[in-house]
């Protein structure tokens, strides 16, 4: 899994700078529901979740230019991953790191990537068939 660090325009809150967070796009459906899901399965409470749209004073450009396309996952010392590779990194963070390892091999890690890619561009679809 490919992690960036990019450099912050101004500290996120406190609250959520010790604590994984995943930007979603607050406006899409499927994107919620999918939050609903991983907070319920986030049993530790490792994981705070919110819409990348109150982060924008803190986001980094990077993320911020992708975010409308593909959620983020900020880990507590400043990595984003996006995407599948996101989607990932979750797994471990909520206690899956076997299927983590797993779906981040080479062959796999792409066809989560295209498979998030293709999910991404047809939420809206997607969002009337759920």
């Amino acid at each position: 899994m490919r992690a960036q660090a990019y450099p912050e325009p101004h500290p996120p809150p406190p609250e959520l700078a010790r604590r994984w967070a995943l930007l979603w796009d607050g406006e899409c459906g499927v994107c919620r529901r999918a939050v609903q899901r991983v907070l319920r399965a986030d049993r530790a409470g490792r994981v705070a979740a919110l819409p990348y749209q109150g982060a924008l004073a803190w986001l980094p450009t990077a993320v911020r230019a992708q975010s409308s396309r593909q959620a983020h996952l900020r880990s507590p010392d400043g990595r984003y991953w996006g995407g599948g590779d996101a989607v990932i990194a979750l797994l471990a963070v909520l206690g899956h790191p076997g299927l983590a390892r797993l779906l981040g091999a080479p062959g796999l890690r792409t066809l989560v990537r295209l498979a998030y890619r293709a999910a991404a561009r047809h939420r809206g679809s997607l969002a009337r068939w759920l």
